[in-house]
């Protein structure tokens, strides 16, 4: 079914480390480790109110979807896929993604013909989920593109010009569609007449974190995992000094890193720790906070 909106084509000195909400800047937290493989502890971003007058299978080779951001920061677990009256599988392994307004693809997934995690609603359609490998923390405030590669066709289905309702602190933007038909998966980036879809990909935030404040100006661009070593880039000012240290739980942080770190020339910083060295290499979920540290009296 080809959707009619569309041109033809479709914690020092030593000192106690502060509790979460005693850091008044506290920067984004990068969040480590491992998505869990069923939804529990995990809500959907959308929920589409039944019925579903207008959704279906039929013709694609676009990437669809929709822009969208946050009051507050969250992990992301888990990208889905909308299916069409129970099917529980696409027809050929199906891409899908979360970009940044940058363009940074921050997020993706495939669910495989016969993979995926279902979540019923119970009316006979569903969506089709597949964890990340590790958890992504979306900013608030940022625009963000959720796109589902439809090639070959739009199976398990595509719902469009439907009602739905987002989860407090989701704003859903614009339905988005990709104008290049030969193949590839892009973020989509051409707004549609649609008021209501592409309904498309879904989302799923963790329920078990509590959410801190995000609005300080320090935040953590990037994480790299090598081996034993993270490697953190945070925005920085040439004469602070920071503190980088762990949680588990994102109630307590019982461990630093290093505290007295030097910020590089520029706006950023980048340090590497060692996980061994903190005694957090086993940990499934790792969150790490990075802080400045206050001036010496």
């Amino acid at each position: 079914m080809t959707p009619p909106n569309r041109p033809p084509r479709f914690v020092s000195p030593r000192r106690k480390t502060p509790t979460l909400a005693g850091c008044a800047t506290l920067a984004l937290l990068a969040l480590v480790g491992t998505a869990r493989a069923d939804l529990s502890g995990t809500e959907a971003a959308l929920d589409l109110d039944a019925p579903l007058v207008r959704s279906g299978v039929g013709a694609g080779t676009e990437t669809l979807g929709y822009t969208f951001s946050l009051d507050a920061a969250r992990a992301l677990t888990h990208l889905g896929l909308f299916s069409y009256n129970g099917s529980t599988s696409p027809t050929v392994d199906r891409q899908i993604g979360v970009w940044d307004n940058a363009g940074t693809l921050v997020a993706e997934v495939t669910i495989p013909v016969g993979g995926g995690v279902l979540d019923d609603r119970g009316d006979g359609d569903l969506f089709i989920y597949q964890a990340l490998d590790t958890p992504v923390v979306l900013s608030a405030g940022e625009t963000y593109t959720a796109g589902v590669w439809y090639s070959v066709d739009n199976s398990p289905g595509l719902a469009f010009d439907v009602a739905f309702t987002p989860i407090d602190g989701f704003n859903y933007h614009d339905a988005m569609f990709s104008d290049t038909l030969d193949g590839a998966f892009v973020k989509p980036t051409n707004p549609s007449i649609r008021t209501n879809a592409f309904i498309g990909p879904n989302l799923r935030f963790d329920l078990t974190l509590p959410k801190p404040d995000f609005g300080s100006s320090l935040r953590i661009t990037e994480v790299a995992i090598d081996g034993d070593t993270i490697t953190l880039t945070w925005v920085s000012n040439p004469t602070k000094t920071y503190i980088v240290n762990w949680s588990l739980d994102l109630v307590t942080f019982p461990g630093d890193f290093a505290d007295g770190i030097p910020a590089d020339p520029g706006e950023t910083t980048t340090r590497s720790f060692s996980l061994s060295g903190a005694g957090v290499e086993s940990e499934e979920r790792l969150f790490v906070r990075v802080q400045e540290e206050p001036p010496a009296p």
